[in-house]
Protein backbone atom coordinates (compact mmCIF):
# COMPACT_ATOMS: atom_id res chain seq x y z
CA UNK A 1 0.00 0.00 0.00
CA UNK A 2 2.85 2.38 0.61
CA UNK A 3 4.48 1.38 -2.52
CA UNK A 4 0.81 2.45 -4.09
CA UNK A 5 1.16 5.50 -2.43
CA UNK A 6 4.55 6.45 -3.26
CA UNK A 7 4.20 5.38 -7.30
CA UNK A 8 0.92 6.42 -7.78
CA UNK A 9 1.96 10.26 -8.38
CA UNK A 10 4.85 9.55 -9.94
CA UNK A 11 2.93 7.06 -12.79
CA UNK A 12 0.42 10.15 -13.39
CA UNK A 13 3.08 12.60 -13.56
CA UNK A 14 4.55 10.87 -16.23
CA UNK A 15 1.74 9.71 -18.11
CA UNK A 16 0.17 13.27 -18.41
CA UNK A 17 4.22 14.06 -19.17
CA UNK A 18 3.18 11.33 -21.98
CA UNK A 19 0.50 13.21 -23.16
CA UNK A 20 1.40 16.49 -23.33
CA UNK A 21 4.61 15.64 -25.41
CA UNK A 22 2.65 13.40 -27.98
CA UNK A 23 0.23 16.22 -28.25
CA UNK A 24 2.42 18.64 -28.86
CA UNK A 25 4.92 16.98 -31.24
CA UNK A 26 1.42 16.30 -33.18
CA UNK A 27 1.04 19.80 -33.15
CA UNK A 28 4.05 20.99 -33.99
CA UNK A 29 4.17 18.42 -36.85
CA UNK A 30 0.35 18.94 -37.92
CA UNK A 31 2.38 23.10 -37.90
CA UNK A 32 4.95 22.15 -40.33
CA UNK A 33 3.08 20.26 -42.52
CA UNK A 34 0.57 22.52 -43.17
CA UNK A 35 2.94 25.63 -43.39
CA UNK A 36 4.84 23.68 -46.36
CA UNK A 37 1.62 22.68 -48.24
CA UNK A 38 0.35 26.53 -47.11
CA UNK A 39 3.91 28.04 -49.12
CA UNK A 40 4.42 25.92 -51.69
CA UNK A 41 0.84 24.79 -53.01
CA UNK A 42 -1.19 27.76 -52.18
CA UNK A 43 -3.04 28.03 -55.42
CA UNK A 44 -3.32 24.47 -55.46
CA UNK A 45 -5.46 24.86 -52.22
CA UNK A 46 -7.52 27.61 -53.38
CA UNK A 47 -8.45 25.71 -56.47
CA UNK A 48 -9.58 23.38 -54.65
CA UNK A 49 -11.48 24.95 -52.04
CA UNK A 50 -12.85 27.32 -54.82
CA UNK A 51 -13.82 23.33 -56.70
CA UNK A 52 -15.64 22.23 -53.30
CA UNK A 53 -17.68 25.33 -52.34
CA UNK A 54 -19.20 25.43 -56.26
CA UNK A 55 -19.27 21.99 -56.66
CA UNK A 56 -21.30 21.75 -53.57
CA UNK A 57 -23.45 24.28 -54.15
CA UNK A 58 -24.43 23.20 -57.69
CA UNK A 59 -25.21 19.80 -55.74
CA UNK A 60 -27.50 21.32 -53.04
CA UNK A 61 -29.02 23.13 -56.24
CA UNK A 62 -29.73 20.41 -58.53
CA UNK A 63 -30.84 17.88 -55.72
CA UNK A 64 -33.38 20.68 -54.39
CA UNK A 65 -34.24 21.19 -58.48
CA UNK A 66 -35.30 17.23 -58.29
CA UNK A 67 -37.15 17.75 -55.29
CA UNK A 68 -38.73 20.33 -57.14
CA UNK A 69 -39.79 18.61 -60.02
CA UNK A 70 -40.12 15.26 -58.33
CA UNK A 71 -43.38 14.37 -56.34
CA UNK A 72 -42.52 14.16 -52.74
CA UNK A 73 -44.32 10.14 -52.23
CA UNK A 74 -42.39 9.10 -55.25
CA UNK A 75 -38.72 10.89 -53.99
CA UNK A 76 -38.22 7.73 -51.81
CA UNK A 77 -34.85 7.58 -53.31
CA UNK A 78 -31.43 9.06 -51.80
CA UNK A 79 -30.97 12.59 -54.10
CA UNK A 80 -28.36 12.44 -57.01
CA UNK A 81 -27.18 14.72 -59.44
CA UNK A 82 -24.91 14.01 -62.92
CA UNK A 83 -21.62 16.81 -62.86
CA UNK A 84 -19.94 16.22 -65.95
CA UNK A 85 -20.74 12.67 -66.29
CA UNK A 86 -19.33 12.14 -62.46
CA UNK A 87 -22.55 10.66 -60.18
CA UNK A 88 -22.79 12.35 -57.06
CA UNK A 89 -25.12 9.65 -54.18
CA UNK A 90 -25.45 11.81 -51.03
CA UNK A 91 -25.36 9.26 -48.37
CA UNK A 92 -25.29 10.03 -44.31
CA UNK A 93 -24.38 13.82 -45.97
CA UNK A 94 -21.00 12.23 -47.63
CA UNK A 95 -20.69 13.23 -51.26
CA UNK A 96 -19.48 9.56 -53.21
CA UNK A 97 -18.37 10.30 -56.50
CA UNK A 98 -19.08 7.07 -58.95
CA UNK A 99 -16.95 7.52 -62.33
Amino acid sequence: MLLFIIFLPLYLFITLLYIYYTLLTITISYLLLFTYYFLHYFHFLLITYYFLLITSYLLLLTSFYYLLLTPTHLFITVPCSNLGGTTFYVYNYTFIPLY
